[in-house]
């Protein structure tokens, strides 16, 4: 004699649960790829502020080695590029070689909280006194 079977025919398909593993497992991993991305568009801000200072820092020491006057060189100052502000401070002093003169360029974020403005490149040349 033929009865119903013992066990029902099992339907195809998820749980719920299984439904909600699986989408926190993506959650989570959709998190983490976030935080990876962010972290990365912060890096390349930060980057191209340093490239940035480097080419106002190469723009006063070219002005230092190509000014006539070498006094005159010491001086401070702001230059924008792309449009954002950097300052420069540009000192110069004599060396213990007679007529040789040392010339220090720093670029800093105008930024910088309460007077605080982080040095973002700095570079030393030296000139002839006569040049």
């Amino acid at each position: 004699m033929r009865g119903k079977p013992r066990h029902p025919q099992a339907q195809a398909g998820f749980t719920l649960i299984e439904v909600m593993v699986a989408l926190s497992i993506v959650a989570l991993a959709g998190l983490a790829l976030l935080n990876v991305v962010g972290q990365s568009a912060r890096s390349v801000g930060a980057r191209e502020m340093q490239v940035l200072a480097r080419v106002v820092l190469e723009n006063q020491l070219i002005e230092a080695v190509i000014s006539p006057a070498t006094q005159a060189l010491a001086s401070a100052g702001e230059e924008v590029q792309r449009g954002r502000r950097f300052s420069w401070q540009r000192r110069i002093e004599p060396t213990s070689q007679q007529g040789l003169w040392r010339i220090t360029v720093q670029v800093s974020s105008p930024e910088g909280g309460a007077g605080v403005r982080p040095v973002l490149a700095e570079a030393v040349t030296f000139r002839s006194a006569n040049s």
